[in-house]
C-alpha cells in the first residue's frame, strides 16, 4: 500500500532539492542547447602582431595591421605578401567535488562516484545497501590541485592545424599618394566541449529556487539522472579587404570589410543513467536506467562586419582607434533529433528533423591602442579591446529556458619588441581575456572568468624576406560553485605559429 505523501515529507524532499540540485543541471552552462558557443574567440591572427600579444592597433607600416586596424597599412611602400600557419594543442579538464548536506547525506557519495552502483545496491534503499559488505566507498581525492591532471574526473585533448593563412598589401601611390589596399584570408577552429555526468531532472533551479510539483498519490519524488554531453567542432574562414590613406604626417585613416563564414558539426546527448527515488530526509533508492536522447547535425555561420580606424602619430608616440560597426551574425542549423522514452511501459522512439535560424545582433565594439618607440631598438604597445556582448540582441529559433545572454568582454593586450640587430627581432606579449560567460555562483554577475595568454616570438630578416616563429600559451581556470558541489574547470592551449613575409 502506498503511503500518503505528507506535507512534512514533501518539505523534506523539496528542501533537499533546493539545496542540492539547483546547481547540478546548471553546471557547465546549465546543460544548455546549441547557440553560439565556441565563437567568442579573441583576435589572434598574424605573425609579428601575435608575437606582441595582439597589441597592434597603433602600429604602422606592417601588413599585420589588416587584422587589427586598417589605418596602420598606409605607410607600406612595397607590395607585401605574408603567409603563416599554426598548430594548436588544446586540453580540457574538469573535477567535480560534492559536499554532503543534512538531507540524503550519502547521496553525494554516489554523485561523486565514490560509491559505484552495482547489483547489490541497485533499486534498493540505500539504508539497506550500506549494511552489505560489498557496499564500498572509495576514498576521496585529498590534497591535490583541483585544476590538475591527478584530480581530474575527465580530460580531453585535441591537436588542430590551420595551414593556410595569408595577406597581401599593395601600395597605390602611383594613383593616389598615401593610399594602400590590402586583403587577407584566415582560418580558425571551433572546439567546444561541455559535459555533466550528474544532470538531474526535475531541477528546482529551472524555476529559480521554486518548489517541485507535489507528487500527489505517490510516496516518492523521482529525479532522473542523466549524463549530458555536448560537442561542437568545425572550421571558420574570414576574408578581409581594407584601404588605408595617409592624410598627413600625423594622421592615417582606414576602412575594412570582413566576411566571416563556416560550418560546425554539433552533437548533444542525454544518456539516461538512473532514477533517484527520494522518500524522506534520509531514505532513498537509485535504480539503473538506459536510454539515449540525441541531437546531431550542422550549423552554418556567417556575418559581414565593417571596420573603420584611425592612427594619430606624434614624434615616437602613436594612438590608434578601431571601430567595428554594428553587424548581425546568423546561424542556420539543421538537426536530427532521436528521442527515447516510455509510454505505458512501452519503449518509444521518435525521430524529427528540426531546422531554424538564430541571429546575434552586435552593437559597436572598439579597440584603443598606444604604441611607443622608446628607442630605435625597443617598441612597447598596449591595446584595450571592448566587445559589448551584454548589449547584443539574440533571436533564437528554438527557445532554451536555461540560455543566459553573454556579458561584456574587455581584453587587455600588452606587447614589447626588441631589435638587438637589424636582422633580428625578439617579441613578447601578454593578454588578459575575460570569458563572455559568467560561472555559476560567481559573486560578480556581469563579469566572466579571466584567462591569460603569453606569447613569445622571434623574427629573422633575410634579403629575401622575414621568417617569424611564435609560441602562445593560453590558460583558463575557473570554478562553478553551488550549495552542493564545486566544479573546477581548466582549458589550456599551446600554439606554435610559423610565418613568412616578403616585400618586393
Amino acid at each position: 500500500m502506498k503511503k500518503e505523501f505528507t506535507m512534512q515529507r514533501f518539505l523534506f524532499v523539496s528542501g533537499f532539492l533546493i539545496i542540492l540540485l539547483t546547481g547540478i543541471c546548471s553546471a557547465q552552462h546549465r546543460g544548455d542547447q546549441f547557440s553560439y558557443q565556441g565563437l567568442d574567440i579573441p583576435n589572434s591572427e598574424g605573425t609579428r602582431s601575435l608575437a606582441m600579444g595582439g597589441a597592434f592597433s597603433a602600429m604602422t607600416g606592417d601588413i599585420n595591421s589588416v587584422f587589427y586596424n586598417p589605418a596602420g597599412l598606409a605607410e607600406l611602400n612595397k607590395i607585401t605578401l605574408s603567409y603563416y600557419g599554426n598548430r594548436n594543442f588544446k586540453l580540457w579538464r574538469e573535477y567535480q567535488a560534492w559536499r554532503p548536506t543534512t538531507y540524503f547525506g550519502t547521496l553525494s557519495l554516489y554523485l561523486e562516484g565514490l560509491i559505484r552502483l552495482q547489483g547489490y545496491n541497485n533499486a534498493i534503499k540505500d539504508s539497506a545497501a550500506y549494511r552489505d559488505s560489498a557496499y564500498v566507498i572509495t576514498n576521496p581525492k585529498m590534497g591535490l590541485d583541483p585544476y590538475g591532471k591527478d584530480a581530474a574526473d575527465w580530460q580531453r585533448s585535441r591537436v588542430v592545424s590551420n595551414p593556410v593563412n595569408f595577406a597581401l598589401a599593395v601600395p597605390l601611390h602611383d594613383y593616389v599618394k598615401g593610399l594602400v589596399m590590402a586583403a587577407s584570408f584566415n582560418q580558425s577552429n571551433v572546439l567546444d566541449y561541455d559535459r555533466n555526468n550528474t544532470y538531474l531532472a526535475p531541477n528546482p533551479g529551472y524555476t529559480f529556487y521554486g518548489l517541485l510539483p507535489t507528487a500527489i498519490g505517490h510516496d516518492t519524488q523521482n529525479v532522473q539522472w542523466y549524463r549530458y554531453g555536448r560537442m561542437r567542432e568545425g572550421r571558420l574562414q574570414t576574408i578581409r579587404a581594407a584601404f588605408s590613406y595617409k592624410v598627413n604626417e600625423n594622421l592615417q585613416l582606414g576602412v575594412g570589410v570582413k566576411y566571416f563564414w563556416g560550418n560546425t558539426d554539433d552533437y548533444l546527448g542525454l544518456n539516461h543513467f538512473a532514477t533517484i527515488s527520494l522518500m524522506n530526509q534520509n531514505l532513498y533508492s537509485i535504480t539503473l536506467r538506459s536510454g539515449l536522447d540525441t541531437s546531431f547535425g550542422t550549423s552554418k555561420f556567417k556575418s559581414l562586419t565593417t571596420t573603420i580606424g584611425a592612427i594619430v602619430s606624434y614624434s615616437r608616440f602613436n594612438l590608434g582607434v578601431s571601430l567595428n560597426l554594428p553587424y548581425t551574425m546568423t546561424r542556420d542549423w539543421n538537426y536530427t533529433q532521436i528521442r527515447n522514452y516510455q509510454v505505458n511501459g512501452i519503449d518509444t522512439t521518435v525521430v524529427s528533423n528540426p531546422t531554424g535560424q538564430d541571429k546575434m545582433k552586435m552593437p559597436v565594439s572598439f579597440t584603443i591602442g598606444i604604441n611607443y618607440e622608446a628607442t630605435k631598438k625597443l617598441t612597447m604597445a598596449c591595446d584595450v579591446e571592448v566587445t559589448p556582448y551584454g548589449a547584443s540582441d539574440f533571436e533564437l529559433a528554438q527557445q532554451d529556458s536555461f540560455y543566459h545572454s553573454p556579458v561584456n568582454q574587455t581584453i587587455l593586450r600588452i606587447g614589447i619588441e626588441y631589435r638587438p640587430m637589424k636582422m633580428l627581432s625578439l617579441a613578447a606579449g601578454y593578454r588578459i581575456i575575460p570569458t563572455s560567460y559568467v560561472p555559476d555562483g560567481a559573486a560578480i554577475h556581469n563579469k566572466g572568468s579571466v584567462a591569460t595568454s603569453y606569447t613569445f616570438g622571434a623574427g629573422l630578416q633575410f634579403f629575401f624576406g622575414r621568417i617569424d616563429l611564435i609560441y602562445e600559451f593560453y590558460n583558463l581556470k575557473y570554478y562553478d560553485s553551488y550549495y552542493s558541489n564545486t566544479n573546477y574547470n581548466t582549458e589550456l592551449s599551446n600554439r606554435m605559429t610559423a610565418g613568412y613575409t616578403y616585400s618586393f
